[in-house]
């Protein structure tokens, strides 16, 4: 199977057959010999698909309320909080209850964690059945009580059914989500909690009503599936990309933009303006093993003079310097920052260029108030916070704290010019508004592992030191006026 792209995420072309858009950006408005129409708000509203026109009908939140048309007839009933609670496809009603139970004109679905399921009241096969998922979640093998396998499934990248029927045991298939194979389309409909998706067309029948992550263009692309990469993220609510199997700040996907921000030592903080985040891979990493590390600052230290290790470390909620990190007057600044609107996400530079802040925190590291040694070894920083909700309806504020250590962190002037080696190539700064912009910022350039460019280090210490990039990460539960937040039940 061949799709072709062009230079925004749009497919172009599918095994031949052609894509044709509108004049809403990303808006398929016709292929596979069928034709789609948009309101002004870019709900997919009409369909003609095989001569027969069908209506999408949509009410004042976009929530896809009834399909008609043809042999069609479908209804559907939401909750305060946009969850699909009732559904009704021709002569069948479906009540849903939080994905866990389903209540079917008599027959009941329950699931289970684990991957079981147990239905009674059907006309035959009842009793209890496993689900084994592929690495996106889809449903691919249903087993009996007993192991045997009952029936499979097979999916095209997308999600299109890829050999015989689905099986019926249940309607939870392409990456674990509600498939209504009785509406139009060829391939019928996914409930993907926010929007519904066409596996034939792999796009959304409806525009997202938020962008995700601004920093990176593809997901200015309204319609498109994971970015266009199938077969490594999935969608768990509509809005964006997902990690199956891993927490969302693990994704590694996200905006190739930059944005600035001061660092120990002028290192740049680059991180997306969500936290689905990109960070240029160096050659030799492998950041989770840092996860859970008890190393200290002086470790760190150690590893980047030696050029030890790794230059990608990503600390987790109990490593060491994250457990100290929680507590540095960068990250409380950037907390009470936040609490003025938590709401909102939010990006809070720490800034380490005073005299009194290394006094200080060589003091507070000698009183072991900074167990790992990290305050005196960090410096500054940039804090990236969001305001986000655990699948059990807590509502939590999530932390990631981004660094460059290098040269410069460790040479930091109070000068804004170029560093001492800049100085040597002839740099000058550029529209100089004092002394400060003349002075150094730094006595070295922060430099890659084994560098061999003009330095003023002796030839035989060249290589000494390396950027190395540090990412902390943790939640904390949200506080407002002092009580828990909570935002509704399970997603």
């Amino acid at each position: 199977h061949t799709y072709v792209y062009n230079a925004i995420g749009n497919i172009t072309s599918y095994n031949g057959n052609s894509y044709t858009y509108g004049t809403q950006p990303h808006a398929v408005t016709a292929a596979f010999g069928a034709s789609y129409g948009y309101d002004a708000v870019g709900n997919q509203t009409t369909r003609t698909i095989s001569g027969v026109a069908y209506t999408q009908s949509f009410d004042y939140d976009n929530r896809l309320i009834a399909v008609t048309g043809g042999a069609v007839n479908a209804s559907f009933v939401y909750d305060a909080d946009g969850n699909r609670v009732k559904g009704t496809v021709g002569s069948v009603t479906t009540v849903y209850i939080a994905g866990l139970y389903e209540y079917q004109n008599g027959a009941v679905t329950k699931y289970y964690e684990g991957g079981a399921i147990r239905r009674t009241g059907y006309a035959s096969d009842n009793g209890v059945f496993y689900t084994l998922s592929d690495h996106l979640h889809s449903t691919s093998v249903l087993a009996n009580q007993n192991g045997t396998v009952n029936s499979r499934n097979f999916y095209y990248p997308y999600g299109g059914n890829r050999n015989g029927a689905f099986s019926g045991l249940t309607t939870k298939r392409f990456t674990g989500q509600y498939h209504e194979s009785g509406l139009p389309g060829g391939e019928g409909l996914y409930y993907y909690s926010a929007r519904w998706y066409d596996a034939r067309l792999a796009r959304f029948v409806s525009a997202d009503t938020i962008v995700p992550n601004p920093g990176n263009p593809q997901t200015l692309n309204r319609y498109s599936y994971v970015l266009g990469n199938p077969l490594r993220y999935n969608d768990p609510t509509g809005h964006d990309v997902g990690c199956p199997g891993r927490e969302a700040d693990e994704c590694g996907v996200g905006s190739t933009g930059s944005l600035g921000g001061a660092g120990s030592g002028g290192g740049s903080n680059r991180f997306s303006t969500d936290f689905v985040w990109w960070i240029p891979k160096p050659s030799h990493i492998s950041p989770w093993s840092y996860w859970s590390s008890s190393q200290t600052g002086m470790e760190l230290v150690s590893d980047w003079l030696y050029e030890r290790g790794d230059t990608l470390r990503i600390y987790g909620p109990s490593a060491a310097m994250t457990r100290d990190l929680m507590k540095d007057e960068g990250v409380q600044a950037a907390r009470t920052a936040f609490y003025q609107n938590p709401t909102r996400q939010f990006r809070f530079p720490y800034s380490f260029n005073t005299p009194y802040q290394p006094i200080r925190e060589e003091v507070e590291f000698r009183l072991g108030l900074d167990q790992s040694g990290m305050g005196r070894v960090l410096g500054g920083y940039t804090v990236y916070v969001q305001p986000t909700r655990t699948k059990q309806g807590a509502a939590e504020a999530r932390f990631i704290v981004y660094n460059v250590m290098g040269r410069e962190s460790g040479s930091r002037l109070l000068g804004a010019g170029p560093s001492i080696e800049g100085y040597m190539r002839g740099e000058r700064p550029k529209n100089p508004q004092g002394i400060r912009d003349y002075w150094p910022k730094s006595v070295f350039e922060d430099k890659s592992r084994e560098e061999t460019s003009l330095s003023l280090i002796p030839f035989s210490l060249r290589g000494w030191g390396g950027s190395i990039t540090t990412v902390f990460i943790w939640s904390e539960p949200l506080r407002v006026d002092g009580q828990l937040v909570r935002t509704g039940g399970a997603q």
